[in-house]
């Protein structure tokens, strides 16, 4: 489809290490030719493309969401050349921001980018969280005693958590390519493991305890790797390099099968 739709959903930390993580990555934005939509001449190819995504969100809605403070999410987009075929390609970068709360404040806000991350998650060419492992129940965009910011895709294996089920989101039938960097995020397959998944899927998890302090260049070796239509091999390669070897594994197709037409 011309189109290289991604999210980004970098995790909150009650010591605030998420605000460096988020710097960084906006830094990585900036430099690497990403620009907030709103700020990018698109020409009416250009957004039948971007609205032909499912689900549907209008150009002009994003360009709304991007205003909003605080918002839900903020879009981004940067044109690049497919290396194999010399076609231009739209990458579109879905960013998600953790919320800055304590317990008990108003969580109206982390409600909504929770129910944005369920509704897209799924549906999106790459999926990209960098934050808490939460007890490996799921990424988590505020405190951990609030409830409302949590996508729970596994049960865990701590009764530290707040009780719950497994959320519900739909996966679409396309390759998808999911890094989860958060704390021994392998505990996450217990509710990753359906058969859809295992067909369509590369999933990139951790297999230990993850620092803060790589979350920036995790998401943007990852990025840049898809985008560049890296191996999946050599993907995972620079990542564990900056941690150390084996601290992300692969599950499942293991080989980067995205193609931006």
């Amino acid at each position: 489809d011309g189109v290289f739709d991604h999210m980004v959903v970098i995790g909150y930390d009650e010591d605030g290490n998420h605000l460096s993580e988020q710097s960084d990555h906006e830094a990585y934005l900036r430099k690497s030719g990403f620009k907030p939509i709103q700020k990018t001449n698109l020409s009416s190819e250009d957004i039948k493309k971007l609205e032909s995504l499912t689900p549907k969100v209008s150009v002009a809605d994003m360009k709304k969401a991007n205003q909003q403070v605080p918002g839900v999410v903020r879009y981004f987009v940067k044109r690049f050349t497919d290396k194999k075929t010399g076609k231009e390609v739209i990458a579109l970068q879905r960013l998600v921001l953790p919320v800055s709360m304590r317990a008990g404040n108003d969580s109206t806000i982390a409600k909504q980018k929770e129910a944005y991350i369920k509704q897209h998650m799924g549906q999106v060419d790459a999926f990209l969280y960098g934050g808490h492992a939460r007890y490996g129940t799921g990424p988590d965009i505020d405190h951990i005693d609030s409830s409302a910011g949590n996508i729970r895709v596994a049960n865990g294996y701590s009764r530290k958590p707040k009780a719950g089920t497994i959320d519900r989101v739909k996966y679409g039938d396309r390759y998808q390519l999911m890094l989860f960097d958060g704390c021994t995020t392998t505990h996450y397959l217990s509710g990753l493991n359906s058969r859809q998944m295992q067909k369509n899927r590369d999933l990139i998890l951790t297999t230990t305890e993850t620092p803060w302090g790589t979350t920036g260049f995790n998401m943007k070796t990852t990025i840049d790797g898809i985008m560049q239509q890296r191996s999946f091999n050599g993907i995972m390669g620079d990542l564990n390099d900056k941690t150390g070897a084996g601290t992300y594994t692969a599950r499942y197709l293991k080989n980067n099968r995205y193609v931006p037409w």
